[in-house]
């Protein structure tokens, strides 16, 4: 069996009417308007990446901890700040948690975050996580 190396999730990691994806500043946003919208919004993006991470699980994703973590923001366009995109990782990581890849997400456990961002000119979005274990 192949090994799997990497996580990779589409992006947005949670859509709704009001908002296509989930920044920063629409979470705020979402949060200031109706506080049900705001948990609904981090309930479907944890549900979406720990799915995700149970699919790489599957494959043969086996990470060992603790590590520093790459995210390779891989976004449709420039237009929206990297750290209203990196706010993501929040969800990412809870993901990671409710499909018990990661035991829990402090310091023992992770050791730094490192974010990358590119465009990605075919307009699809994703991020692709991978470990670097630190001794």
């Amino acid at each position: 069996m192949k090994r799997i190396e990497s996580i990779v999730i589409p992006l947005p990691l949670a859509a709704t009417k009001a908002y296509k994806d989930v920044t920063l500043n629409k979470y705020i946003s979402a949060e200031r308007s109706n506080r049900f919208a705001a948990a609904s919004l981090k309930r479907q993006a944890t549900d979406n990446c720990a799915l995700w991470v149970k699919k790489a699980m599957n494959d043969g994703l086996d990470w060992q901890w603790p590590a520093d973590l790459w995210f390779h923001w891989h976004v449709p366009n420039n237009r929206i700040d990297p750290d209203n995109i990196a706010f993501q990782k929040k969800f990412i990581l809870d993901g990671m948690q409710a499909a018990k890849l990661l035991p829990n997400d402090d310091m023992k456990h992770i050791r730094r975050f490192h974010d990358a961002f590119m465009v990605e000119p075919a307009g699809h979005g994703y991020v692709e996580i991978k470990q670097e274990r630190s001794e």
